[in-house]
């Protein structure tokens, strides 16, 4: 009676004179209905009986050994609104319930637990059952362990445990504390979720390094993803990765594996769709990187929600390859101090290799990437077809969309070699080490699509090639025209040509200035630290 949520209705069952039914509550409030039952029965058939009656959509079971707060069943009715349609029961720790000990968690303890294979659930004390998401083969059993049990093997019974009902109860004014999150500190303590809607990708090296780099310093990385990546690449045999349909499922998972911080790389769809509900619903911190399609389509400005994200309680960094994203990411309304701009990463064991030669020829002119439109294949052709008159000599790798047209553009040209197709990673030093160019004429897509800090770049630079790319979205932050390479303007194959002949004129002096200059600006604005 004492209970802030109101809309309830009780049934009292007994298997025996039920006191209640003679006090004054009972007889005056008509959300009160009670039942004896005089034959023996047991408990689960008590349940039943009861649950049979209830009216609602969801149904709390409790015995004469519970009492519970003035708040709990407004906190509880906050929480399951959040449950998906699939959970049909909630499992809550009877001492939850119970004055004694109640709402008293360890500091650790911050998810509801989706119940694994060898948690075996027990009474029905304190649960509370979905009616319409029950199967219709259990209509008519006894409710009881059976019906747990049949649930929990259907993925649709959910511990939830004492720290999440312990924050809607604080949220609702019950409790006056503001015991901070339990953001994990040190890297022992790290047991990442790391949260992909395609993979393994061979187009997202910078994805399969990031990972590699967390299992060589023993970080413990479980891998989700949403769809196999086609074409797709050997995945690390080492790192778990679990295919998954729903962020539902993605929280059932990182419960089960006992996940405390779950990361999305790209907003959308991976951060929008998956991690961010995810996290929110397990209530462990999350982070996530943005850098190109995701937030820059024109679809997905809107749909990848960035400051909705960026601003939610239980985000704890977004991660942006450079500036011009960090200035993008304020306005959308991210907070700064949340704000990391973190590069992408070069092959660890690219670390352990000679230092290039900074003295080579700049007449190898190289490009290794995804045949979309950003990556401005269309100039690269026609950059080479301005340059036929030079004794220079360009190479473009890669495979994508674009395959046909770029096959086409480039037949007539014998100065332009092209390999369509996947490049291993074994072989990207060796094409790196024999080029002194690297050409990335990058521009903004007609759907608003552009690069980030495109990976090539970083990984040139930090053999020693000489840049030369478009003064577009955070790339500026690795080139520095003049000095560490040649910035142009997008969509302009002429400056381009431009900057190469002038490379050729003066390469000597230029290529051991810009080599010893990219190789100190690689060193310090490399990621992975």
């Amino acid at each position: 009676m004492s209970q802030t949520y109101q809309d309830w209705e009780l049934i009292v069952v007994e298997g025996g004179e039920c006191p209640l039914a003679h006090t004054a509550d009972a007889q005056n409030d008509s959300r009160i209905q009670t039942v004896s039952v005089f034959s023996a029965r047991s408990d689960n058939d008590l349940f039943s009986l009861g649950l049979r009656m209830v009216r609602g959509e969801w149904a709390i079971f409790i015995d004469e050994m519970t009492d519970l707060r003035p708040r709990f069943l407004e906190a509880c009715k906050e929480l399951i609104g959040r449950s998906p349609r699939s959970v049909a029961g909630v499992l809550c720790a009877a001492r939850c319930c119970d004055t004694g000990a109640a709402l008293t968690p360890k500091p650790s303890s911050v998810a509801p637990k989706f119940l694994s294979k060898d948690d075996q659930p027990h009474s029905m004390t304190g649960v509370l059952l979905r009616k319409s998401a029950l199967p219709p083969s259990l209509e008519g059993q006894g409710i009881g362990r059976n019906v747990l049990s049949s649930l929990k093997k259907r993925g649709s019974l959910v511990q939830l445990d004492e720290a999440l009902i312990e924050r809607g109860l604080r949220k609702l004014g019950d409790i006056d504390d503001e015991r901070p999150h339990h953001y994990p500190r040190e890297r022992s303590e790290l047991r990442i979720g790391y949260v992909q809607w395609d993979y393994p990708a061979p187009s997202q090296a910078f994805v399969h390094r990031e990972i590699a780099y967390l299992r060589e310093k023993g970080i413990d990385v479980c891998v989700y993803y949403k769809t196999q990546a086609e074409p797709a690449i050997m995945p690390f045999p080492d790192v778990p990765s679990f295919k998954i349909d729903s962020w539902e499922e993605l929280a059932g998972l990182s419960a089960a594996h006992s996940r405390n911080i779950l990361h999305g790389h790209f907003a959308y769809p991976n951060t929008t769709l998956l991690t961010w509900p995810a996290a929110e619903y397990l209530g462990i911190p999350f982070s996530f990187s943005a850098h190109g399609v995701d937030i820059f389509h024109v679809a997905n400005r809107e749909r990848s929600q960035l400051g909705a994200m960026g601003r939610s309680p239980q985000c704890l960094a977004v991660f942006a390859p450079g500036s011009f994203h960090k200035g993008y990411f304020l306005k959308k309304g991210i907070p700064a101090d949340r704000i990391i701009i973190n590069r992408t990463a070069i092959d660890p064991g690219w670390l352990n290799v000679g230092t290039p030669d900074l003295d080579r020829p700049v007449e190898e002119i190289l490009l290794i990437t995804r045949f979309v439109e950003k990556k401005g294949l269309r100039d690269f052709v026609e950059i080479a077809r301005q340059c036929s008159g030079m004794p220079l000599r360009f190479s473009l790798y890669g495979f994508g969309p674009l395959e046909e047209e770029v096959t086409r553009l480039s037949e007539p040209l014998p100065n332009l070699q092209l390999r369509v197709g996947p490049v291993k990673s074994d072989a990207l030093l060796p094409l790196y080490d024999r080029a002194g160019i690297l050409l990335l004429p990058c521009v903004q897509a007609e759907n608003g699509d552009m690069d980030g800090l495109p990976s090539v770049l970083i990984d040139a630079a930090a053999r020693g090639c000489v840049l030369v790319s478009s003064n577009i979205s955070s790339i500026p932050d690795l080139v520095e025209d003049g000095r560490t390479g040649f910035l142009c303007e997008p969509g302009n194959p002429q400056s381009f040509a431009m900057a190469l002949r002038r490379l050729l004129l003066f390469q000597k002096e230029m290529c051991v200035r810009f080599g010893f200059k990219r190789a100190r600006r690689w060193n310090e604005s490399s990621c992975l630290t």
